[in-house]
């Protein structure tokens, strides 16, 4: 069995993301889409989810800094503590 820790200090054995919210998981599957110029809904950025652009922009950001800093990559939990802040 694989163990694993997150950023937060806890952890977790098994896959890791057997460990991710659905809804994360989602919106990291939207993102090569969004990079490609694909969005979510059709129109333009105006049109779009607000949720679904401060996501990608989240995602955008880990990614950047996952090729800075390989060992500082957060993306995941970030669109955790984005889809938490929401549903609070």
């Amino acid at each position: 069995m694989v163990r694993f820790r997150l950023p937060d200090g806890s952890t977790g054995s098994g896959c890791p993301w057997e460990a991710c919210d659905p809804g994360a998981l989602l919106l990291l599957s939207l993102y090569p889409h969004y990079e490609a110029g694909h969005l979510w809904a059709r129109g333009g950025v105006a049109e779009q989810p607000a949720i679904y652009l401060e996501a990608m922009a989240v995602i955008a950001r880990a990614r950047h800094d996952a090729q800075e800093k390989p060992k500082k990559a957060e993306g995941v939990e970030d669109v955790h503590r984005l889809l938490e802040r929401r549903r609070g």
